[in-house]
Parts: C-alpha cells; sequence; structure tokens
C-alpha cells in the first residue's frame, strides 16, 4: 500500500503543469454579468434597509410614546395640569 501510494504521488508530481495566474492587464474592465451581480446585491441591501428603518422608527415612535403615556400618567397622579 505504502508503494502504491508513493507512485500514485510521483505520477500525480509528474504530469502536473504548474497553475499560471493572470496579473489582470489584459482585461478591459468588468463583465456584464460582474455588473449585473453588483446590481443584485445593490437591490438586496436597499430591499432589507427599506423595512429595517421602518422597524426602528416604529421602535423609536413607540418608546417616545410611551415617554408622553408615562409623563401624563405621572401628572395625573400629582394633581399637576398642563
Amino acid at each position: 500500500m505504502k508503494a502504491l501510494m508513493s507512485s500514485a504521488t510521483a505520477v500525480v508530481l509528474a504530469i502536473s503543469t504548474a497553475a499560471h495566474a493572470s496579473s489582470g492587464a489584459e482585461s478591459g474592465g468588468g463583465s456584464l454579468m460582474i455588473w449585473l451581480f453588483f446590481g443584485l446585491v445593490g437591490c438586496i441591501i436597499i430591499l432589507q434597509f427599506i423595512p429595517g428603518m421602518t422597524l426602528f422608527l416604529g421602535m423609536l415612535k413607540g418608546m417616545f410614546s410611551a415617554m408622553d403615556k408615562k409623563t401624563e400618567a405621572t401628572e395625573k397622579v400629582h394633581g399637576r395640569s398642563n
């Protein structure tokens, strides 16, 4: 088994070639698919931002209206009027 593994490793190393990475100098810019991908990501971000802001503003509205109700209740208890 050991001999088989070492001979298989030798064969793979003998027939393999080096991978050459492109420098990118020959490319003339982004392809259409890249721009479509960026557009899709932008749409996803915008479409997730809108409901998030709606929820956030609703939370702020609820928080401040609860403060107003608490102030009104405090004024009623202490007998103060506007």
